[in-house]
């Protein structure tokens, strides 16, 4: 009997394996209220039943199903909206999606902590940038309004926290005021009085609306460091004193979200994760690296202002709050952001009317080293505000997102359910197929040289000095800019590296395609004769004034960048790149292709005794000398590509 009992089990185990299942993980949308009360929100046990309730503005629900609301603070504001040229109503709270006008609300980060130390989580609220931060005195299940005490006058920055930074057990409130980057202590026998701030930077007039902040220890030493978009400041060994801590400068972005040191492809060393811009597009994680004991980091891109910048083709703009959060349980911590809605109101911002997508993007390690950030949708319609929040609100196990902001208040509860890996397999994202997949009719044989020559636009040499990735840049818009003008200007590589300097916020000699896109983008380019190239690269060479504004104009062409491979960390191509390529250089414009040295490719030629099937044709600045590559070399080499688009001038195409 043991023996068929123990078959059975084997067969009935085997059977088990071969319908293979899987998890698959939903959220369920609780939309608390429609109003615009604030721009933060989350959770804590505030009526001490033992079950987290949520905080958005000035009310709290109780948990766990958040039907009962209470009002901890005054809700006062309300403003007028006109229904039609007779009828007017009162909408209660702020103008935001229900309104017409722009306006802020006066409550924009929210915490639950015991400050007093009588059991009863309190609320702490930072308010509009630039105004005082309170905590609200829990009366232990009693009505009515809760006891306000003011316990900083002027908390700076969009993206200030409540966190322990000095090790001691302690949250502390940690931000920026009056020009300084720091962080403020309550009094050990008094809560209630006006905290201490403790400056950790010079007075380097940092203003209210500062954009990107965070904590972490970047070089591994124990001790938490401040992370902000200019570098990161070191936590000295002892805090007595108040010093200064030491900055170490690095341009993580144009200021963003939340920032996170966190130790992304599993090197051991703690990489930053940010977005790029608060009121723009980027998101993007940062991989520490040591050269000679330097710490330094290499940009890894995962989301960007066009679809082909993801590898899953998302894309929105406004990533204004990020939290960094273990969603599946994997170890891994997945970044949870989504789209701040409305920011500044129906005008100026870009994709402003898009969906206020919420996201997780879960962390995958690959066996290779890779690192890939797969997008998950939770909502279309909610999107983030200065703050998300990631928890278990429900007590299941599972982290859930609360949110507060223009559209109003949300919780979104995480589901998971076994489902068969078919179904699986049809709810996760997809990556991008590769433009250009399906069948194309494409000539043989492309090459632009003839334009160049056309534009008298020659090859100019890089020397000694290591700029091939500007001048490929500066290459791909000269093109551009000439196909538009109908004649070739030549343009400046010094300045084109200035402005990547301008990006990275350091001086040095060449840069990643990205830098100089973005310093582009932000700078503009002027003419040659303007900033003459120069064999020795000087930190003190600036452009002048003229040539600024002159760049600044030059920038009114409207010059388009397009990826067709963001450089990811990773190196090589596949063959619809390859394919990608082809087509764009059949359509009348050179690709730039980085790699060790970087180059500008103007034109291929299919030829099945090559290996790979073709050569590209090669625009060379430095002095390898090269005139063509394989497609079988590109594949192995080449790491990033992108080409430069303009619309159509006279005679153009």
């Amino acid at each position: 009997m043991i023996r068929i009992a123990a078959f059975v089990a084997f067969v009935l185990t085997i059977s088990a394996s071969a319908v293979r299942s899987e998890e698959l993980r939903t959220f369920k949308r609780i939309q608390l209220h429609d109003q615009f009360w604030s721009e933060g929100a989350n959770f804590g046990d505030l009526n001490h039943d033992g079950k987290p309730d949520v905080v958005a503005g000035p009310y709290w629900w109780e948990g766990p199903d958040f039907t009962k609301r209470h009002e901890y603070a005054p809700a006062t504001e309300t403003f007028e909206l006109a229904l039609g040229p007779m009828t007017k109503v009162r909408v209660p709270g702020f103008q935001g999606t229900l309104g017409r006008e722009n306006q802020y609300s006066k409550n924009f980060f929210a915490w639950c902590h015991d400050f007093n130390g009588d059991g009863w989580n309190d609320i702490l609220i930072i308010g509009f940038p630039g105004q005082d931060t309170s905590w609200y005195e829990n009366p232990k299940g009693g009505d009515g309004h809760w006891t306000r005490h003011q316990i900083f006058d002027q908390t700076d920055n969009e993206s200030p926290t409540f966190a322990d930074l000095t090790g001691d057990g302690k949250p502390e409130l940690i931000c920026i005021t009056k020009g300084q980057y720091g962080y403020a202590t309550p009094d050990a026998s008094d809560p209630t009085k006006p905290w201490a701030f403790h400056a950790i930077s010079p007075n380097n007039k940092y203003g209210n609306f500062t954009h990107g902040m965070g904590i972490g220890d970047i070089n591994g030493d124990g001790r938490l460091d401040l992370l902000e978009k200019d570098g990161w400041w070191e936590q000295p060994a002892s805090l007595a004193g108040d010093p200064l801590w030491t900055q170490h400068k690095w341009s993580f972005g144009n200021g963003g979200a939340q920032m996170y040191a966190y130790d992304v492809n599993g090197d051991g060393l703690n990489d930053v994760i940010t977005s790029l811009a608060a009121h723009a597009f980027g998101l993007s994680w940062f991989e520490q690296y040591r050269e000679g004991g330097e710490i330094k980091f290499r940009e890894h891109l995962i989301m960007g202002k066009e679809p082909a910048e993801n590898r899953y083709g998302v894309k929105f703009s406004e990533v204004h709050a990020i939290d960094l959060v273990d969603m599946d349980g994997d170890g891994l911590k997945d970044i949870v952001t989504g789209k701040r809605f409305w920011s500044h109101g129906r005008v100026g911002d870009p994709d402003r009317n898009d969906a206020a997508v919420l996201y997780w993007f879960k962390l995958v390690r690959g066996k290779d080293g890779s690192v890939d950030f797969v997008p998950h949708l939770i909502d279309r319609d909610s999107g983030v505000g200065t703050q998300v929040v990631a928890g278990d609100i429900n007590g299941d196990g599972l982290p859930d997102v609360v949110v507060g902001n223009k559209k109003g208040a949300f919780i979104h509860l995480q589901e998971k359910k076994t489902v068969s890996k078919e179904e699986w397999e049809k709810a996760e994202p997809k990556p991008l197929k590769a433009p250009g997949t399906a069948a194309v009719a494409l000539p043989a044989e492309v090459d632009l040289r003839a334009n160049f020559a056309r534009w008298k636009l020659p090859i100019r040499k890089q020397g000694a000095r290591d700029t091939c990735s500007v001048f490929t840049t500066v290459g791909a818009i000269e093109y551009a800019a000439a196909r538009k003008l109908e004649r070739g200007v030549p343009l400046s590589v010094d300045y084109l590296n200035w402005a990547g300097d301008q990006v990275i916020r350091r001086a040095q000699d060449g840069h990643f395609f990205s830098s100089v896109i973005r310093g582009y983008e932000q700078y503009g380019i002027c003419a040659e004769q303007e900033m003459p190239y120069v064999p020795k690269f000087s930190a003190d060479y600036q452009p002048s004034a003229e040539a600024r504004a002159a760049a600044m104009e030059f920038r009114k062409l409207g010059l388009n960048f397009h990826w067709l491979r963001p450089n990811d960390g990773t190196q090589g191509i596949t063959d619809a790149h390859i394919l990608e390529m082809k087509k764009v250089m059949a359509a009348g414009w050179p690709v730039a292709a980085g790699s060790y040295h970087s180059i500008l490719l103007s034109g291929y030629r299919d030829d099945p005794s090559t290996d790979g099937g073709g050569v590209f044709l090669i625009r060379d600045s430095g002095g390898y000398n090269e005139r063509t590559i394989t497609y079988a070399a590109s594949k192995e080499r080449f790491c990033d590509l992108f080409w430069v688009e303009s619309s159509a001038g006279p005679g153009g195409s």
